[in-house]
């Protein structure tokens, strides 16, 4: 009797793979960041006090957390390159309504659409990289790519000021509509076809050894970029979970029930908490302080993004070599203290800080990306679990905009120690991270 057959896949470049997915991805990542320089005269403008132009990024935020569930459910459904190309449409459409915008309901609504489309690509960019990468290679291309937030981070803060000599806020963001457009056109030319579409295409694509429930290095086909297909005795299950068992149906409640997942996804909205404190706070309590001027301060808060730039890859890489719990880890640590450091009065140790965070702690969203399908008991649970880690890191955007401005009043205005006491909540967050088990 014949053995069944797992459906074989052909890898992507990683070359083209990773600058498909940054094309698409950067002009979203902007949609983000486009509204702080410039957030005060955006709220005035729709009626907005002073007070609530904080509403603007606040709109965004709550789309990316009310939508991080169902929109980890619809890549698991659609194939990647849609889902990818509908939240650049998402993110498009968002900035061309809110370049209309006479009321701040209207606008509000758009920075909703640009929310939406935000956290569907945070979700369809690692799912991308997982399933068309060959694994040996999977921490460095998903380190790369995960530079699409940083990049989009610096351009919008660099380039909002220089377009605003010239544009009034309705002409940036219509500029910004017409870039994602563009990205998207080419990264649809660039990816080329998406034969594992869906969860069911997907796990067969990863190759589990039902010996050992490891992933599997399939051999190539000399002259072909083609996989040997995977070869499934009668009668067994053709999807194998990671401890060699019959994979459970692909659940929500199945991916929320992965302790393995939920304690690395922990901390990662520690890490979340520390980075939002920083980029939202330290601006403030530095120029009050004395210490040095706003410009300055700024580029000393956009330093960690920069850095990152050589952080992501480079762990990436290291953890295709040694695994990713411990670097884990180490940059969820190091971004702690890095950011700690940022709130202590001295101009050479927020320095340090600062590099800290960028070097070691700005790695962090790459290492928890591309481990988790290292964490999860099947593949068929990749997408889901992909919005379980949004889940948690918008939660912690959340939960830093909320609290931490109200620990820096409840401690009479002292951000050192509002500061300092983000280490040992990062340390918490670490050791639960220890407890969690990674098929590596």
């Amino acid at each position: 009797m014949e053995s069944a057959k797992l459906t074989s896949r052909e890898f992507k470049s990683p070359v083209l793979l990773t600058l498909s997915l940054l094309l698409a991805g950067i002009p979203v990542a902007i949609h983000q960041f486009k509204v702080p320089p410039i957030m005060i005269e955006v709220a005035n403008s729709v009626g907005l006090t002073d007070d609530k132009a904080p509403l603007l990024m606040s709109a965004f935020m709550l789309a990316c957390f009310a939508l991080s569930l169902p929109a980890g459910l619809l890549v698991e459904k659609a194939k990647v390159k849609h889902a990818i190309a509908l939240a650049a449409c998402f993110s498009a459409v968002g900035s061309a309504v809110g370049s209309y915008a006479g009321s701040a309901p209207t606008l509000l609504f758009s920075r909703g659409l640009e929310g939406a489309g935000f956290v569907l690509m945070c979700i369809a960019i690692p799912v991308a990289v997982s399933t068309y990468i060959n694994p040996k290679d999977l921490g460095l291309v998903m380190g790369i790519c995960s530079v699409w937030i940083s990049l989009g981070s610096i351009l919008a803060y660099n380039t909002v000021p220089l377009l605003g000599n010239s544009y009034s806020w309705g002409g940036i963001w219509k500029i910004y509509a017409v870039l994602t457009v563009a990205g998207i056109a080419l990264f649809w030319v660039l990816f080329g076809s998406d034969p594992a579409g869906g969860s069911a295409k997907r796990v067969e694509s990863a190759g589990r050894d039902p010996a050992n429930g490891s992933a599997k290095l399939m051999e190539a086909v000399p002259g072909s970029a083609s996989v040997k297909p995977l070869e499934v005795t009668p009668g067994a299950a053709t999807k194998i979970s990671a401890t060699g068992e019959p994979a459970a149906k692909p659940s929500l409640a199945a991916a929320f029930g992965n302790r393995n997942l939920i304690l690395p996804s922990i901390g990662f909205m520690a890490f979340n908490i520390n980075m939002i404190a920083m980029f939202t706070f330290f601006p403030v309590s530095v120029t009050a302080a004395g210490l040095m001027t706003i410009e300055k301060a700024s580029f000393i808060a956009s330093l960690p993004m920069i850095l990152s730039l050589g952080s992501l890859p480079l762990f990436g890489k290291l953890a295709d070599r040694v695994g990713h719990k411990s670097l884990y880890m180490l940059t969820l640590l190091g971004g702690g203290v890095g950011v700690g450091l940022m709130f202590v009065k001295s101009v050479p140790v927020i320095l340090a800080g600062a590099v800290l965070l960028g070097l070691v702690g700005s790695a962090t969203p790459g290492l928890i990306f591309s481990s988790i399908g290292k964490l999860i008991p099947s593949q068929d649970l990749v997408a889901q679990s992909n919005g379980i880690v949004i889940l948690f890191q918008n939660a912690g955007l959340f939960i830093s905009t909320a609290l931490f401005g109200v620990l820096v009043t409840a401690l009479g205005g002292n951000y050192t120690i509002a500061g300092l006491l983000l280490i040992p909540m990062t340390l918490f967050a670490v050791g639960l991270v220890s407890r969690a088990q990674y098929n590596e």
